[in-house]
């Protein structure tokens, strides 16, 4: 699943992504356009475009959405793309035309000191932000019930993924420790408990393999029961 998202979300960064005009004659690039350069080059200061998209592929793959928050300067001219960490956004919509709108509400988050950075968001004291639907970037996975939020993959087929790892788990024991006898020792008369597990102890130390993994699969069953047979004999 890992190398699934990272093949995808990496495969949307390193793609290319213009803005085009149309002159009548075609569409050019609308190298003009104010978002031109954030589409293009670098959404923000800290963020390239590719990092950006590539990341809201993840987000989208691993929680279903991803979000950009579109901020403006002071005559509405885009200036910059923020994301929106997974978890921090709540989608309202109108029911009547299922317009969406958007409540961002950053969250606090934390990483240890085994290699990775620390995250902690500065304190604000500012409380939920509501976006327009014409200031976020929504990105949803292609799973959706809704047709509002999108359904992560993993979270979608997290039944058959159970399901495989119980089937995994199974084999595994079926084939190290499988209880299924490859044949049945029987003798004339009637074997106490302790004679018999010597005797199919001793049967299977001459005759069965060594290997640690194996030493509990497709051992010899001893018969406790008294046979016709007058000799032992091994039924398979």
């Amino acid at each position: 699943m890992a190398n699934a998202v990272a093949l995808i979300s990496g495969a949307c960064g390193t793609l290319p992504l213009k803005l085009y005009k149309d002159e009548g004659g075609g569409k050019v690039p609308a190298i003009d356009h104010p978002a031109f350069d954030l589409v293009a080059f670098d959404a923000n200061d800290w963020t390239s475009s590719s990092s950006m998209r590539a990341q809201l592929a993840q987000d989208a793959l691993l929680y279903g959405d991803g979000f950009a928050a579109v901020t403006r300067l002071p005559d509405g001219t885009p200036f910059e793309l923020i994301r929106m960490r997974p978890g921090s956004v709540i989608v309202y919509y109108d029911p009547s035309t299922n317009e969406p709108f958007y409540s961002w509400q950053p969250q606090a988050g934390s990483s240890t000191l085994d290699g990775r950075a620390q995250v902690s968001p500065m304190s604000s004291g500012e409380g939920a932000v509501e976006f327009s639907y014409k200031d976020v970037i929504h990105i949803t996975s292609p799973l959706s019930i809704n047709g509002i939020t999108g359904i992560a993959p993993i979270q979608a087929a997290r039944e058959a993924i159970g399901l495989c790892m119980v089937l995994e788990e199974y084999a595994g024991r079926l084939f190290g420790q499988g209880a299924r006898p490859s044949g049945i020792l029987s003798f004339d008369g009637k074997l106490d408990a302790a004679t018999a597990g010597r005797i199919r102890d001793s049967w299977n130390s001459a005759h069965a393999g060594i290997s640690p993994a194996r030493r509990q699969s497709s051992k010899t069953a001893a018969s406790f029961s008294k046979w016709r047979s007058r000799q032992p004999t091994l039924n398979s």
